[in-house]
Order: structure tokens, then sequence, then C-alpha cells
């Protein structure tokens, strides 16, 4: 039933998740309902109670503009559209009056008009990031519905929806700069993420793009500091992996691997979570019945008395995802980061174990028992594949082949062991171990006949070392702290003459011309914005400069002993040093004898 309702007994939708109107659009509304008369009646509803109010279902635009209209007709219009004026004018002399709207008058539940009101608004795309986040979580509150339910409405899935209403956990700053477009909602999922690390953190970061930063090199700053780095941006051309030889980010935890993740303990969890979250008390006993109670069943969630981000944690724990599809992991400048290592540390367990146990199967080798086997042993991979001075009496004594047959004819009283050995060599880990093939699966040997020898090898080995060392000659140790006033010398152009002496070619901006000059390719520039670039190039210009003047044995003096040399270059190319110059140079000098004599 359609009813002509004066405009000031109509409210506004109490679940319009519009904030703010577009004051021009409302005007050409209103231009158009002025000349060709309202096109769709809006709907609403009779106010429930006993006031003789209405409420607004879908129409608000409309609304407006026949708010505009009224107004106009019975004020001066100075400062609107004279085609507005113009249209008005000749309307209200057509006989119509702009004081009433229709409204097509419907029984509508709560439920209804809040489903309207936002249907109305998501087909028109009109609501930025942060409505559309307010009100997923709205609809969750107000009618009691899980992220399903909301993702069933909202046409998202529950992890999408999840991650929605996340962004209204940013800082008031973020969350002005996503409504109003100054940054993508890629780049909020990324601070928020450094929230999750760090508060202050991403505060820092949000007034640094603010200020018209890169955004990639401004979040990837802040991760740094406060987040764990898995996989390092200068590896972008290889698969994306957990830690160096570990798992692809995209890999799933299968059932063997979450077979073999320890069991949860409850002491530990409120430790990793307390760490992490402030705002619950974890330490109490309702978290404890809580964690007891799920038992790696995660069918209650969300679960009363915890809050969201205290949920979301202890699902990583019971249930890890892939760390891509994890919601404290990102991906910046082509790095990927873990905001919550702990989960990362049981996955990694986990996975350790399931290796472990698949490379003892395939090679019939038993795994290292601490309870049983010798808390002493030995890696095999140390005796056959590594060239240490203290092995030299096991090559003479012909011994070389020794594991390769024993590994060949190994029998179940064996005493070779597997031992997970996770790899400390960077990013890439080294090579795999010898007889594994892995990078993180070592054989031992655990017979003490052999850990005896190994030691006497290793006294043996320190005493001809001391001996050496003692009968070095002066001549070799003044030539050794040449050499390491030469690369001493290095570091201090590189660190601190070049970016001073950089400042002297601010002219030059053309970047294929600084990158030749430079001698730098891409890929010496990869994830660098353009301005940083060239300074790199300039830097690198100018320290090669500094460094091709000066003789091999001016070098040679170290940092305090050139810094006169180099001030005089300065001078001579206009350069401004600081007044400490002389200062830190010393201070590398210094740093060379303390070096050298160390060594």
């Amino acid at each position: 039933m359609t009813k002509n309702i004066r405009l000031e007994l109509i409210e506004s939708n109490p679940w319009q998740p519009r904030t703010s109107m577009d004051a021009a659009g409302i005007e050409a509304l209103a231009l158009s309902i002025a000349r060709e008369g309202l096109m769709q009646v809006p709907v609403g509803r009779k106010t429930p109670g006993d006031g003789g109010v209405f409420q607004l279902a879908i129409g608000h635009r409309r609304l407006a503009a026949y708010s505009l209209i009224n107004d106009i007709a019975n004020s001066p219009a100075d400062g609107h559209d004279p085609a507005l004026v113009e249209a008005i004018r000749k309307a209200i002399e057509a006989g119509r009056t702009f004081d009433e709207i229709p409204l097509d008058m419907q029984d509508l539940t709560d439920q209804q008009m809040f489903e309207m009101a936002l249907s109305e608004n998501l087909q028109r795309q009109d609501l930025n990031p942060i409505e559309i986040a307010a009100a997923e979580r709205r609809y969750m509150d107000e009618f009691e519905a899980t992220s399903k339910q909301a993702g069933e409405f909202f046409g998202k899935s529950d992890a999408t929806i999840r991650g929605d209403v996340r962004l209204l956990d940013l800082p008031e700053a973020a969350k002005v700069e996503l409504a109003e477009g100054r940054i993508t909602v890629g780049t909020a999922r990324k601070l928020l993420t450094v929230q999750k690390a760090d508060d202050e953190g991403v505060k820092m970061a949000i007034e640094a793009i603010a200020k018209g930063g890169d955004v990639e090199e401004i979040v990837n700053r802040a991760l740094s500091k406060n987040a764990f780095c898995m996989w390092e941006s200068w590896l972008s051309q290889e698969m994306p992996m957990a830690g160096s030889s570990l798992w692809a980010l995209s890999e799933p935890v299968t059932k063997a691997w979450k077979e073999h993740i320890p069991e949860l303990d409850v002491r530990w969890a409120v430790k990793a979570i307390n760490g992490t979250v402030a705002v619950l008390d974890v330490s109490g006993p309702e978290f404890t019945a809580t964690v007891n109670s799920w038992n790696y069943d995660i069918a209650s969630y969300p679960t009363p008395g915890l809050n969201d981000d205290v949920t979301e944690r202890l699902r990583q724990l019971f249930e890890p995802p892939a760390c891509t599809a994890c919601p404290m992991y990102v991906k910046n400048a082509k790095a990927h980061y873990c905001t919550w290592k702990p989960c990362w540390e049981r996955k990694r367990k986990g996975w350790g174990r399931m290796e472990l146990e698949k490379v003892s199967k395939k090679l019939k080798i038993p795994i290292f028992d601490p309870e049983t086997d010798p808390k002493e042993s030995v890696s095999v991979d140390t005796l056959w594949s590594r060239d240490h001075d203290w092995m030299s009496g096991w090559k003479r004594e012909g011994k070389a082949d020794y594991y390769k047959k024993i590994f060949a004819d190994r029998t179940a009283d064996t005493t070779l062991r597997l031992r997970l050995k996770w790899p400390s060599g960077g990013m890439y880990g080294g090579n795999q171990h010898c007889l594994t093939d892995h990078h993180s699966v070592e054989v031992v040997d655990t017979d003490p006949k052999m850990i005896k020898w190994l030691e006497k090898q290793k006294e043996s080995n320190i005493a001809a070392k001391e001996k050496k060392q003692s009968g070095q000659s002066a001549s070799d140790l003044e030539y050794a702290r040449k050499h390491a006033n030469q690369r001493l010398f290095g570091e201090f152009i590189e660190q601190i003459a070049g970016p001073i002496f950089g400042d002297a070619l601010a002219g030059l901006d053309n970047l294929p011309l600084l990158q030749q000059f430079a001698r730098l390719d891409d890929d010496d520039l990869a994830d660098l914005g353009d301005a940083e670039k060239k300074r790199r190039c300039r830097i690198e210009i100018m320290g090669d400069a500094i460094s091709e003047t000066l003789e091999w044995e001016e070098k040679a003096t170290g940092p305090a002993g050139c810094a006169e040399k180099v001030a005089a270059m300065a001078n001579a190319w206009g350069v401004k040093l600081p007044a400490d110059w002389q200062a830190q140079a010393e201070a590398f000098g210094a740093a060379v004898a303390a070096e050298t004599d160390a060594a």
C-alpha cells in the first residue's frame, strides 16, 4: 500500500550502512525528480510501537532529494544550481508539492529492514570498505549470525567476512585513509598484519604513508622489525617456502602432518597467546577449561567469553592452515612474513617429525632416541663430506669410505641413527645431507669408540693450531692487518662516505643513465622505489670514484689513515662533510685493531 507521508515524520533506516552522501549526486537526483517526477517509490514501514513515525527501508537518496527540493522551495535559493531552482519553480507552478513523499508501506521485520538497506547500497556499489565491514559486523551482532551465515547473505566465504571485519580493528587514521580511497584494501590488510605484531609499528607506518611514502617500502620496514620473515624478496624467483628447505607456503596441513604436531599443552598456549594478546586474562579457569573442552574440536566457534583475536589464534594452534591461507600471514614486496611465530613453530615441529619418519622408513635406519641412545653422537655428514683439519688422521688411516660401507651393510643393530638438524645457512640452508638427501634429516653415529676417536682428533687439532699461531711472523700479522684495513675502508666508504658524497649528484635525475654509471642492473635495485633507486646509484658512483682515486697502500691504512685524503676530495668536489668526520673514521680504525687481534 502506497501512502503520502510528510517528510518530517520519516526516519532513516536504523540499519542504513552508508555514513555519508554525495551532495552533487543528490542535487542531480533532485533535478531529475523536479523535472520528471519520482520514478520509483521508496519502501518503508510504520515504526514499531505507538508513535506516528515511519522508518525508511530503502530510498534514502530519494528522500534526501525531496528534502532538498522542499528546502529550496521554502527558502532563498542562493548557492544552488540555477537549473534546479528553475525546475522546482516550474513544478510548483504546475501544482506539485514536495513536503510529502509517496511511501510503499510494508510489514517488515528488523532483519528484512537491514537486508533491504544493505542490498540497495551494494547494488550501486555505494559503500566503502569500512562501511561494508561495519555492516557485516552489525549483521552478525544484531542477528546472532556466524561468519558463515553472514557469508551466505553477503555472497562471500566466512574467511573473507572475518577478514573484512578485522579492518574495523585498524587505528582510526588507517580507517579514514581506506574509507576515502587513499589506500587500498590490500594495503589495509598489510597494515592489519603489522598491527598484529606491533601496535606502534602500524601507527608509524600510517603516518609515513599519509606523507606520501612508498607503501610497500614502509610496510616492509615495519614487518622486518616486528614479524618473522619466512622467505626473502630476493628469492622471489623460487617457490616461496616457510623457511630454509621447509614446506611450500601454499602446502595444506595434511592429516599425517597434523598427527605429528605435538599435542597442545594448555600452559604453552596460555603463554603463547598472552604474549600477543593483552585484552583477556587467558590464564584464568575459563580459558583453560575452554582449551581442554575443545580437544581439537573447533565446531563450537565462536566461543562466548573469548574475543575474536584469541579465538583466531586458538584456531591456528588447533587447526593450522596452509601459510598462505592464514590470517597471520602477509606478503609484501615479494617477501613473506608470519606475524605469529608460535603457530609456525608448532607446524615446523610436526613437519620435521613427519619428514624424519619418512626418511627412517625409506632408509631403514632407526630414529635417534635421547632416552636410550648415547647422549653423545657424531654427524656422519661431518665425517664424510667436510674437509676439517682435524679429520686428517681419519684420512691417513684409510677410513674415508668407512661410512659408505656400514651404510650399505647396515643391519638392525647398526649404530647409525637419524636425527633432525634444522638448516643454519640462511635462506638456502646449505646442501642436502650426504646419506639422506634431505636438508633437515641427518645420519649420526652413536658408536662410543668413534666418538672417543673424534674427540682425540679435535684435541690434537686445537693444540696444533695454537702452536702454529704462536709462531706466526710479524710480517704475516702486518699483511693480515693491511687486508683488514682495506676491507674496513671499503665498508667505511659504502656506509659513511658514499651517502654523503652521493648528495653531490642530486642534480642527476635520469635513472637509466645513473644505473649505467653505477654499473647496477634491475636485479640490484629490485623492490625499491624510483627515489631510492636513484639514491643507491649516486652512492655507488661516488663510492667507486673515491675508491679508484686512492692506491692500494693508501686504502691499507684503513678509514682513519685515509680520512684526510677523502676530506681533500670532498673539498675539491664541493661536498660538505660532517664535523665529526675524523672521529667516525677513527672509530672504524679501532674496529680493525680489535678484529685483527681477535683473529
